[in-house]
């Protein structure tokens, strides 16, 4: 029997009863999460699918390769310096994982879901100058837009993100600022610290996130236009993407920045007593439960956050800009495929249909039409 141990008042009148801490809770999730992570990765790894996708790559202006290069290198080190900094100093220091080791770790199982919001339709693609072997998202089960397994997910830029400068900076400069808040209004509910922090993470990510997309490392180019600043354009981009990703950087950031004494946030709660058994649960047993929690939780708020969402909104995507350049399309829909490019009048594509035109090229050219 897993218990934690109950304290005194009216937690004591409670002494009978048998609770499960949240702690199992989150962890058995986790371990689905994990699970299909792992099974996405094998399923990706021994397909065709895993694969370099250098569609149009040679077309690629000069300033985009070398803006490519560049992230691919920056975006590189800062997964280095954060394993150095957080996992392996600490780790050298004390002989155990440090907590922001567990929070790396975790946010590294996110990678899995990073292209989900093309789970029903395109709505955003990568350049194909990055290096990469396809994508492994379109492997989560039940996955319905078509091609999307030849998307180009970027292995030294994305594939290290979540575990370090798109997920884990965030959340810690997320808490700094929260830290510096509390300070300075002691008095600021919690509610409070949210809706300023995700304000903050709304403009932040507007500002980061529009020039990665102007300097061409992706594009946003499935999005309704409607919502969108620069609408129509290859580098237009939708509110809901700082909306969504704002709401992530700030929830998890209120996550990391309530922590009690032991340095246990709240989905944690019960690790620090638990016993088996009436025997005090092991370091290294608390560790991996902490690990799993984490992992549970941080993939349920970006399938929350993020996926859901950016999906429901994306049923109603409008054209893909005519003027997008190759690198940016992978090859994935287009005039001279099978699979043409969302459109209105033409239905969702799906993996097992063989094509989506229903309606004629003149006909589908009059709404891929540039915005005036």
């Amino acid at each position: 029997m897993v218990t934690t141990e109950v304290g005194t008042g009216r937690s004591a009148q409670m002494a009978g009863r048998r609770s499960v801490p949240p702690i199992l809770l989150w962890a058995g999730f986790g371990v689905l999460m994990c699970s299909l992570f792992a099974y996405t990765y094998i399923h990706w790894g021994l397909s065709s699918d895993a694969r370099p996708n250098t569609y149009g790559s040679e077309t690629i202006p000069t300033l985009y390769a070398v803006a490519v290069r560049v992230s691919e290198v920056v975006f590189t080190s800062a997964f280095v310096l954060c394993n150095y900094y957080f996992i392996y100093r600490p780790w050298r220091r004390e002989g155990e994982l440090s907590k922001e080791g567990l929070l790396i770790f975790s946010c590294g199982t996110m990678w899995w879901l990073d292209l989900g919001f093309n789970y029903t339709s395109y709505y955003a693609q990568l350049n194909t100058y990055f290096v990469n072997l396809g994508n492994p998202s379109a492997h989560i089960p039940g996955w319905i837009a078509p091609n999307q397994g030849r998307a180009p997910e970027a292995l030294f830029a994305w594939a290290v993100a979540y575990a370090s400068w798109f997920m884990v900076v965030p959340i810690l400069i997320g808490t700094f600022v929260l830290r510096r808040m509390a300070g300075r209004f002691p008095r600021m509910s919690r509610f409070e610290q949210f809706l300023m922090i995700y304000g903050f993470f709304i403009v932040f990510d507007f500002v980061l996130e529009n020039l990665m997309v102007r300097l061409h490392l992706y594009t946003l180019g499935g999005a309704v236009r409607e919502l969108s600043f620069f609408a129509g354009t290859v580098e237009q981009f939708p509110i809901y993407q700082s909306l969504t990703v704002g709401l992530l950087w700030a929830g998890l950031s209120m996550l990391w920045f309530h922590r009690d004494d032991h340095g246990n946030t709240v989905i944690e709660r019960g690790v620090h007593n638990l016993t088996i058994k009436g025997r005090p649960v092991g370091r290294k047993t608390k560790k991996l439960l902490s690990f799993l929690a984490l992992a549970g939780f941080v993939n349920a708020a970006m399938i929350v956050c993020i996926e859901i969402p950016v999906n429901a909104i994306q049923l109603h995507a409008d054209p893909i800009p005519s003027d997008m350049p190759p690198y940016l399309m992978a090859g994935l829909c287009g005039p001279d495929m099978a699979i043409a490019c969302p459109a209105e009048g033409l239905p969702i594509a799906t993996v097992d249909a063989p094509t989506n035109r229903t309606i004629s090229s003149e006909e589908l050219a009059k709404f891929t039409a540039p915005v005036p």
